[in-house]
Parts: structure tokens; sequence; C-alpha cells
């Protein structure tokens, strides 16, 4: 049987690190699967969404890492870094 899509008992993660197509950090991003509320970088500390306010992970280095985009989408007249 072909499988069509992946069944997960885990949800995605609120919080995440934000990186830059560079690979520099954009600060955190969020995003809530009930109410659709969602910032890709730099999300402030506090967030108030579904009726309450959610504060930041005290530790963000143990949040997993989410680029903000990739090469493939850098226009053409770009040039990657370290081919030219």
């Amino acid at each position: 049987m072909i499988e069509f899509f992946r069944v997960s008992s885990e949800a995605p993660p609120k919080w995440w690190r934000a990186l830059t197509i560079s690979g520099k950090p954009a600060g955190l991003g969020f995003a809530c699967a009930k109410c659709h509320l969602e910032y890709s970088h730099s999300a402030p500390t506090e967030i108030f969404h579904c009726g309450a306010l959610e504060k930041a992970p005290r530790f963000p280095a143990l949040l997993p890492e989410r680029s903000l985009g990739n090469a493939a989408q850098l226009p053409p007249n770009f040039f990657k870094l370290g081919t030219w």
C-alpha cells in the first residue's frame, strides 16, 4: 500500500530558531496550529493567542532550527556564495 501522508502523533514545534538563507540567526519563530498565528522570524518574547499569554522558552539553544528559505529561491541575478 502506498503511503499518501505521514501520520504522526507528535505536534509540530510551536517555537523554533529562525535562520536566514545565509545561515545567520533571525530570532525566534512561532506558529500555533489552532489559531493559525505565525511569526516566521523575530517573534516577540510574549505572544497572546488562543486566549492565553505564552512566553518564549527559556533555553532557545535547545529549539529546532528552521530556515527562512534556501539558495534555490534566490533570483537568477544573485550568485551563491563561494561559486564565483
